[in-house]
């Protein structure tokens, strides 16, 4: 197929030279707040809705059809799908697709919505505590051995669900996990958010796709780390996927009114990416500067066992208290902002151009003076095994809740989920029993300076002995 043609976008262009009688109500950018009019002028004259020539994303049959039809071509996928509510919306689906009830193997540090998906879903989901990196405490992934050992202890489980890769661009090999899921009839479900880069051509110099690895359907942000807008993702289906019900659940999912400035980025991003060939280069480009840096600050290293690192992906990593806040107000002197910082690292995300990435990385190495750093073994860490809630999502919709205070919620079942920022994994889960480490995790959490969606003095739980609606 032709990768440099863009059939949405270019029928969008178009679009522009006709006289709007009909939604939305600013008629091709002409009526619009006068103050902003000049900064979003460019994109209203693409932001239309499902009139005749620009098709429909619930019912695809022309440009919008003919746009997933390359993106699937170029990714080697049985089908693919637009998605403008983000890699969420494509969670969800594939969670409501399996089927109310099913058991679902689940990566304890996986994305919110995959939580939310859970309980939509009303299903029964067994969590698989990740390994974790032994000097930064920070999550790796799933071992094919682990999963292996969750699947013969349930073997009935309809899917599992696995990220990759991390926040922090660590990625799992792949192919293993696909063989037990294939050795179990299991389907195997990735949220690949952070790896809409990771195309059949980009191997060896950036890890394989969840797709190539033999994945029964990944969801991918193509805004993460292509030039998309955001909310602009895709969701990709393998051979053994029935896509009927995935195509219900998205249009269950995802707005009657999807943007079309978003699609339309999704449309170019592919384009983009099918014409880069120079993927060999851009990974040069991004080791040499790697090692500049590296004389400056310590990074967590490009593979810490199985888990390889995505180029993209730079950690800045300390084991002094404070430092990362210090890097970040650096960064900030220099008008530069990272995607995130936690007690102990500092993560900035790269784009694929590598004048960009020249320019980029220059600046950090310019922005950090030198620091004395002991060269230390990261190594993976066994996760602690398999978890499930206490109540089922339909119980917990009838109990009645109380609240405590959080020294004395030890050995109750939390009726509320506590998520830390960044990254956004759960700290704890509604419905799980909270332990001793949840509440050390959260006080150094707390004394790190970390912000805890929810975070109060007393925390809601189930009470043991009600049954009635709270």
């Amino acid at each position: 197929m032709n990768q440099s043609l863009t059939p949405l976008f270019t029928a969008l262009k178009h679009k522009n030279e006709t006289v709007s009688c009909h939604v939305p109500g600013h008629k091709n950018g002409r009526v619009f707040f006068e103050e902003a009019a000049p900064c979003y002028k460019d994109i209203l004259r693409l932001d239309a809705t499902e009139i005749e020539g620009l098709d429909d994303l619930h019912d695809p049959e022309g440009v919008i059809r003919e746009a997933e039809e390359l993106l699937s071509s170029l990714y080697d996928s049985s089908s693919s799908f637009f998605l403008t509510g983000g890699s969420t919306a494509g969670n969800l689906a594939l969670l409501l697709a399996a089927g109310p009830g099913e058991k679902i193997i689940v990566q304890r540090n996986s994305h919110q919505s995959v939580f939310h998906g859970l309980e939509l879903a009303d299903q029964n989901p067994v969590f698989l505590a990740p390994e974790t990196d032994s000097l930064s405490g920070l999550a790796l992934g799933i071992s094919s051995g682990q999963l292996e050992q969750a699947l013969s202890s349930h073997p009935e489980t309809k899917a599992v669900f696995l990220t990759n890769p991390t926040y922090e661009g660590y990625t799992l090999p792949l192919k293993e996990h696909a063989a037990v899921c294939r050795a179990y009839d299991t389907l195997l479900v990735v949220d690949e958010a952070h790896g809409a880069h990771f195309l059949p051509g980009s191997s060896p110099w950036f890890p394989k796709s969840a797709l190539s690895a033999g994945a029964d359907a990944v969801v991918q942000s193509a805004h993460k780390t292509l030039p998309a807008m955001t909310m602009g993702a895709w969701l990709h289906l393998g051979e053994r996927m029935e896509k009927t019900e995935v195509k219900r659940r998205l249009s269950m999912i995802q707005s009657s009114s999807p943007s079309y400035p978003i699609m339309g980025s999704l449309d170019t991003a592919r384009a983009y990416a099918a014409e880069k060939n120079d993927w060999k280069e851009t990974a040069e480009v991004i080791s040499l500067h790697r090692k500049m840096l590296e004389t400056k600050v310590r990074l967590l290293p490009e593979s810490i066992g199985p888990y390889r690192l995505d180029p993209l992906k730079v950690n800045l990593y300390t084991e002094e208290e404070g430092r990362p806040e210090k890097w970040q107000e650096q960064m900030k002197s220099q008008g530069m902002f990272p995607e995130l910082i936690s007690p102990v690292h500092l993560l900035a995300v790269l784009s694929l151009d590598k004048e960009e990435i020249s320019e980029t990385m220059e600046k950090l190495v310019s922005v950090f003076s030198r620091e004395t750093c002991t060269e230390k073994v990261h190594e993976p860490v066994p996760g602690k095994g398999l978890t499930s809630l206490v109540y089922t999502y339909r119980e917990m919709f009838t109990k009645k809740t109380r609240e405590v205070l959080w020294e004395e919620s030890e050995g109750l079942t939390a009726a509320e989920t506590v998520i830390p920022y960044p990254p956004g994994i759960p700290l704890l889960l509604r419905g799980e029993r909270i332990h001793s480490m949840h509440l050390k995790e959260r006080n150094r959490l707390r004394k790190k300076g970390v912000r805890i969606k929810g975070n109060r003095e007393k925390l809601k739980v189930f009470d043991p002995g009600e049954d009635k609606k709270s």
